[in-house]
């Protein structure tokens, strides 16, 4: 009887297979969820807009606003090259005066608004580069009319950041641990926060070389208004509040709260620098990796 023994190297051919299509199915069921808001910030259209390729389609494009006079298109800006080195496209904060900050499309979009609040569950990832070490309440995202309403997410120190969710009466902050992020300038980090109204919050925290990584975490339980605000991005909508002063690129908004594997999945598709393309060449070593070890 002949026997033909298992190969080694189609062995490991079918161990790293398996392993590239468990990180495409994470990857696939990230996106499958309800994305309801993504600003990528590398479409091809003015530099004054930034389309949103989430289930809320156009209607939270971005358009740049005049934080004294509500929506202006005199800042063209709203899209810039990453920096430091990057070679895509992130949302500029880094005007001064009167302009800064980014809100959603022209007019009153207040029934679109309420696709963001009064939600059970949501996750909101993204990156930022801070141009200058990020002050107590700088807003990084805001979709509240008032300190009890809606939801927010601010830095609350150079290395901590808060997501705030109001129920119209009262709100619970949930914070990050107090060393969640570096704190340094000039440099892309990647913030997550997943959060039900039953089961509170979680932070993660990463960078383009460090996985995502729970960075805090809070079980208070706290529902979730509706809220007709036109969501803003870096500062409050009517001026009033603290500006974050740098740049932030593909930022999201899901109806549901992401677990850490889709969250790291999330990182790894749109790693800011050297490219989304890092997250391929991590894969492809951790495959040659396996490859030699199992031919040894």
């Amino acid at each position: 009887m002949n026997t033909h023994p298992r190969s080694p190297s189609l062995g490991s051919r079918s161990l790293a297979a398996r392993a590239f299509s468990a990180y495409l199915l994470v990857a696939a069921m990230t996106t499958a969820s309800a994305q309801l808001v993504k600003w990528s910030f590398d479409d091809n259209g003015s530099p004054n807009t930034a389309a949103n390729s989430g289930t809320l389609g156009s209607t939270f494009d971005l358009r740049t606003f005049r934080s004294n006079s509500n929506v202006s298109t005199s800042q063209t800006n709203i899209q810039s090259t990453n920096t430091p080195g990057g070679s895509g496209y992130g949302l500029d904060l880094t005007s001064t005066g009167a302009m800064g900050g980014a809100q959603g499309a022209f007019g009153n979009i207040a029934a679109a608004s309420t696709s963001v609040s009064a939600l059970s569950s949501m996750t909101v990832t993204g990156w930022f580069n801070a141009a200058a070490t990020p002050t107590s309440s700088a807003y990084v995202v805001r979709a509240s009319t008032a300190t009890n309403s809606g939801w927010q997410i601010t830095f609350i120190g150079a290395q901590q950041m808060r997501l705030a969710v109001g129920d119209g009466t009262a709100s619970t902050n949930y914070n990050s641990n107090t060393t969640a992020f570096a704190g340094a300038t000039n440099t892309w980090q990647f913030f997550s926060v997943s959060w039900t109204a039953a089961g509170g919050a979680t932070w993660y925290g990463g960078s383009p070389t460090v996985s995502a990584t729970a960075v805090g975490s809070n079980a208070t339980a706290r529902s979730m208004n509706s809220n007709s605000y036109q969501l803003a991005l870096g500062r409050s909508g009517s001026g009033s509040g603290t500006a974050f002063y740098g740049y932030l690129d593909d930022l999201r908004i899901y109806n549901t709260a992401l677990g850490a594997s889709a969250i790291e999945a999330v990182r790894a598709e749109a790693i800011p620098e050297p490219s989304s393309y890092a997250a391929l060449a991590g894969i492809a070593t951790l495959v040659i990796g396996t490859l030699r070890r199992r031919r040894r």
